[in-house]
C-alpha cells in the first residue's frame, strides 16, 4: 500500500509539472493555436484540480494536494465572474421608469428537424425578440408557425451562416453582416422600436445578433477573432441602447471574449451570475457556455438564464431586461 502511495505521488508531481506547464502557458499574451483551444476549458481543469487535490489529501499526500490545489485556484479565479471586469463600461445610474425586455439567443442547429421542440423552447422563453442561428429554409418555413411574432427579418441559408430575427416589437430597420471568408455572414444586425408608433417617439434598441466561426472550421481562429473584432468596431458606433447576443463560440474567460467587451463597451449580461453551459445540450451542466447575452448603453439585466430545451444541440438563452431613454433625467 505504501509502495503504490509512492508511485501515485510521483505520479502526481509529474502530472502537476504538465498542467502547471500548460496552465502557465495559457497566461500568455500572445498564444499558439494549440493553447488558445485549452483557455475554454479553464472551468473543466479547475473541476477536475480540486477533485484531485481532494484524493491526494485522501492518499495523505498533502504536498501534491497543495499543488494541485494551486492550479485549481490558477485557472478557477477566471470563472465566478464569468469574465474579469477590467474595461467593461460602467453601468449608468438607472432610473426609476424604464421599460422591460425579455430577449432570447438560440442556435437552432441548421440539421436539426426537432422542430416542434425547438419552437416550444421559443414559446416559454415569451421574449419579445429572438435571436437564430445556423437559420436554414427549411427552418424558416417551419418557424412561420410561431404567430405571436408580428414582426420578422430572416436570412437564411444552406450553411451555418443562415440568421434570424422574431420580434414583438417593430422592426426599423434591419441587415446581415457578410463576411469574406470561410463564412459568408457573422451576424445579423436591427433596430427596434419600444413604445409609441412605427414611425416615431417611444426608444429605438439596437440588437446585434452574431455567429462568429466555430474553431473546428478555423483552425487557428484567426477568421473568429477578426469577426469578433469587426463586432465589436460595429457596436461602439451604437449610440443609446444596445444588445448583443448570440453563440460566439468562445468561453467567457477567453482574451476573445474579454475584448469584445472592452473594445465594444459591453457588459455580460450574466457577469457575477451563475448561468451555466449551452453547449453541447448532451453534457449538461458539462458543457462550456458558448452563447451570451451582452448589453450596452441605458440597458440593464434582471435576470438571465439558459432555457430548457433539447430540439438543438445548443440551449438557448434568455435575459430579463431594463431599457430606458439614454436622454431620460434621473
Amino acid at each position: 500500500m505504501v509502495k503504490l502511495r509512492d508511485e501515485l505521488g510521483r505520479a502526481a508531481w509529474g502530472l502537476a509539472l504538465t498542467a502547471g506547464a500548460l496552465t502557465v502557458l495559457t497566461y500568455l499574451p500572445i498564444l499558439p493555436s494549440w493553447v488558445e483551444r485549452l483557455v475554454p476549458f479553464r472551468l473543466h481543469a479547475a473541476v477536475a484540480a480540486t477533485l484531485l487535490s481532494v484524493l491526494l489529501l485522501a492518499l495523505r499526500l498533502p504536498r501534491q494536494a497543495a499543488v494541485w490545489l494551486l492550479l485549481a485556484a490558477a485557472n478557477g479565479l477566471w470563472v465566478p465572474p464569468r469574465a474579469l471586469p477590467v474595461g467593461v463600461s460602467r453601468l449608468p445610474t438607472r432610473p426609476l421608469k424604464t421599460r422591460p425586455l425579455t430577449v432570447m439567443t438560440y442556435n437552432v442547429n441548421s440539421d436539426s428537424v426537432r422542430y416542434e421542440q425547438v419552437m416550444n423552447t421559443i414559446r416559454g422563453a415569451n421574449a419579445d425578440v429572438v435571436i437564430l442561428e445556423e437559420l436554414s429554409p427549411k427552418w424558416k418555413q417551419q418557424l412561420v408557425a410561431l404567430g405571436d411574432f408580428k414582426y420578422r427579418s430572416m436570412y437564411p441559408d444552406d450553411s451555418n451562416w443562415g440568421f434570424g430575427i422574431l420580434s414583438r416589437l417593430p422592426i426599423v430597420s434591419s441587415e446581415l453582416l457578410p463576411w469574406s471568408g470561410i463564412a459568408t455572414a457573422y451576424g445579423v444586425r436591427a433596430e427596434l422600436r419600444m413604445g409609441g408608433s412605427e414611425e416615431g417617439e417611444g426608444v429605438t434598441v439596437t440588437v446585434i445578433g452574431l455567429h462568429p466561426i466555430t474553431p473546428v472550421d478555423d483552425p487557428g481562429g484567426a477568421e473568429r477573432d477578426a469577426q469578433l473584432v469587426a463586432a465589436a468596431k460595429l457596436a461602439q458606433g451604437v449610440t443609446g441602447p444596445l444588445v448583443v447576443m448570440g453563440d460566439l463560440n468562445t468561453t467567457p474567460w477567453t482574451r476573445q471574449f474579454r475584448g469584445l467587451l472592452f473594445d465594444g463597451h459591453l457588459r455580460d449580461a450574466a457577469a457575477w451570475r451563475w448561468v451555466g453551459a449551452t453547449w453541447p445540450t448532451q453534457l449538461g451542466p458539462l458543457g462550456l457556455p458558448l452563447d451570451h447575452i451582452l448589453v450596452g448603453g441605458s440597458v440593464d439585466v434582471d435576470e438571465v438564464q439558459v432555457a430548457p430545451g433539447t430540439g438543438s444541440d445548443h440551449f438557448g438563452l434568455a435575459a430579463k431586461l431594463a431599457v430606458w431613454d439614454p436622454a431620460t433625467r434621473y
